[in-house]
């Protein structure tokens, strides 16, 4: 992965300590590829089962994609509730927002019982609309929520702090630091008797029993094998064509206090906008992403940056603000808008295609990978699964969604001055 601008989260902290690189052969029950969040999400939780399990990282803790995120905690996901239910029926898009609750519940009691200082906090995210347009979608989308009785309020507050036409709030959400979970994480799971290897590059995978060659010339054998790492190693098999690799963009800025709200933003632009609001003392802390595009189209990095930094102004007006940084992040994004997380073969389970929502979907991973490798059926498995086969009407609905994001965003941004 090319070398990037530290984001956020890399620029605050650094870790209290580094893991070696994998210096020697090794045998585990499970193998772990990528210290991301679904990795070591999914690490603490096995090793609560005896199981010995290492995790094999490429780079640094933090170096890749969940180091770029904006650390939103949220079940709603990249795909509208509505277009779930047209998409997969009621039973399992309501589904999938309930697993989005439990992960976030799973967060909040992990960082607790393990003592994990990561800036969490319970928080609403506002989804918010432009024109009127949006706003009649925006109240579907609320309505849709409502009748399945999640914690969705219409409020008739008709001033967020930056102009819109039109809101709907989703109570009970979260927000947090990326890299202190991730060390903390980290940290947690050593002192558990997990091995942690970084600058150790797995380069391929092999045999039912899989065995991990690294590009530190030694190998790892395990009856297990996860790959989590950004985008899947090796011959993607059942995942092939099923996802693709996005590019976003981050900013952040310095705001006057009490502008606007804490908590979560998102708007229903297509590209979309979503932003997060911290108090920092004398100060808040906005952290602004956005303008999205397949990461095959050369979009320039200064044209994206430059229609963040005009939304910034009609955010809270010209001025107003103080820029401090901006960087971009890496997505997967599914072809049927859900991620792909199980078994692609026996013994061999895949996390990807988490669309940017990785602070939810990382904690699913680890619930429902260790339901599989003990054996244990998971009410999520066949929802979440990698075998699946996206019918029309899940490709027709993403389909459009990916044409409006590309002539929406990334065509116009490609030959914006």
């Amino acid at each position: 992965m090319q070398s990037l601008p530290e984001s956020t989260w890399q620029d605050d902290i650094r870790p209290l300590e580094r893991f070696s690189k994998l210096g020697s052969d090794l045998k585990v029950d499970v193998a772990i590829v990528g210290a991301g969040l679904a990795g070591l999400c999914t690490a603490y939780e096995l090793s609560k089962t005896g199981l010995s399990v290492a995790v094999l990282n490429k780079t640094n803790i933090g170096d890749s994609a969940t180091g770029y995120t904006t650390a939103f905690a949220t079940y709603d996901i990249d795909t509208n509730l509505a277009d779930l239910v047209a998409m997969y029926g009621k039973a399992r898009a309501k589904m999938v927002w309930e697993s989005g609750r439990t992960a976030i519940d799973w967060l909040e009691e992990t960082l607790k019982h393990e003592e994990i200082e990561a800036e969490f906090m319970r928080c609403s995210l506002t989804v918010f609309a432009h024109s009127a347009k949006e706003a009649r979608a925006l109240d579907k989308e609320a309505k849709t929520a409502m009748a399945f009785g999640f914690p969705i309020s219409i409020e008739q507050v008709p001033n967020l702090g930056f102009a819109q036409a039109g809101h709907f709030t989703l109570h009970h959400q979260a927000k947090c630091h990326a890299t202190k979970v991730l060390f903390g994480l980290a940290r947690t799971c050593a002192k558990r008797g997990v091995k942690i290897y970084e600058d150790t590059e797995v380069t391929k995978i092999s045999g039912r029993s899989p065995l991990l060659e690294t590009a530190t010339g030694h190998s790892v054998q395990a009856k297990w094998v996860l790959v989590a790492s950004y985008y899947p190693i090796g011959r993607q098999g059942v995942t092939a064509f099923k996802k693709a690799r996005y590019e976003s963009y981050v900013l952040e800025a310095k705001i006057p206090s009490g502008r606007i709200r804490e908590g979560l933003y998102l708007d229903t632009s297509t590209p979309y906008h979503y932003f997060r609001v911290d108090r920092r003392g004398d100060h808040d802390r906005l952290i602004l992403g956005g303008e999205d595009h397949r990461a095959d189209i050369p979009v320039p990095a200064k044209n994206a940056f430059t229609v963040l930094h005009r939304y910034l102004d009609r955010l809270v007006g010209p001025g107003k603000h103080e820029f401090v940084r901006q960087w971009q992040g890496h997505m997967i994004e599914p072809s049927d808008g859900l991620p792909l997380i199980g078994l692609t073969k026996p013994n061999h389970l895949v996390a990807t295609g988490f669309s940017g929502n990785g602070f939810t979907y990382a904690p699913i991973t680890a619930m429902l990978c260790r339901s599989i490798i003990q054996g244990e059926k998971h009410p999520w498995q066949a929802l979440y699964s990698p075998r699946r086969i996206p019918n029309l009407i899940q490709m027709a609905y993403k389909g459009r969604d990916y044409s409006k994001i590309l002539l929406g965003g990334a065509l116009k941004n490609l030959f914006k001055k």
